[in-house]
């Protein structure tokens, strides 16, 4: 079954929203599980493998989208485009993964960045990413923005930190498989009030003295 709605309206009154916190719940283990295969040496096309093979042990069949491995210079790369070579992760790097599994017919979105290594510049950059999103999810929760505030809100808190938020969306709807009918063009270009536990928060920041990004995806709610 696939859900469609024309309205985000419409689309909130069907959701369960205890259904979508076990779906992130869960979709943050196995991503943790997925995330301890990260060593030196390995290659993004063997996460790959390793990860499907995560999601065929949790009975995780379908995904919202394919899942997102970037390591070193390809964190910089944004959801829509392709890894242009198969990277191996090196002794001192920075790597995120982005998974949207189904289950049941609820998509669950969670998304990290790991750094391994000593370097302080990547080391702080994977930790803003977590707190900037806490930062959007606390100004949510009191200011209960649009999602055009929220956006705009992001952008200049990143660049207060020193960071540059790289996406333009900055999140989606989330629950009830498929979302996208009720509402596709992102959090950013949504101009009304946004109800928790119905939207992601995704942050991806670069920082201009590094080739590098870091991201981190969560629920609002």
């Amino acid at each position: 079954m696939v859900f469609k709605a024309n309205t985000v309206k419409e689309y909130s009154s069907a959701q369960n929203i205890k259904q979508s916190l076990e779906a992130a719940k869960k979709s943050e283990e196995v991503l943790n599980e997925i995330l301890s295969y990260l060593k030196p040496g390995i290659k993004e096309s063997e996460i790959l493998i390793i990860t499907k093979d995560i999601f065929n042990k949790h009975g995780i069949k379908k995904t919202w989208h394919n899942p997102h491995i970037r390591f070193g210079s390809h964190t910089l790369l944004l959801s829509h485009e392709q890894n242009p070579e198969d990277l191996t992760l090196q002794e001192e790097d920075i790597a995120f993964i982005d998974i949207g599994p189904i289950m049941g017919e609820v998509e669950g979105d969670f998304g990290r960045t790991v750094v391994l290594g000593e370097n302080p510049k990547l080391h702080k950059l994977q930790k803003s990413s977590e707190e900037l999103f806490q930062i959007g999810l606390d100004y949510f929760r009191s200011q209960k923005p649009s999602g055009e505030e929220l956006h705009d809100y992001i952008c200049k808190e990143a660049e207060k930190m020193g960071y540059k938020q790289l996406l333009e969306r900055s999140g989606h709807l989330i629950g009830l498989f498929a979302h996208n009918s009720a509402w596709n063009k992102g959090l950013a270009k949504y101009n009304k009030t946004m109800e928790p536990g119905l939207w992601v928060l995704e942050i991806q920041i670069k920082d201009p003295s590094l080739p590098y990004a870091a991201f981190y995806e969560n629920i609002l709610v």
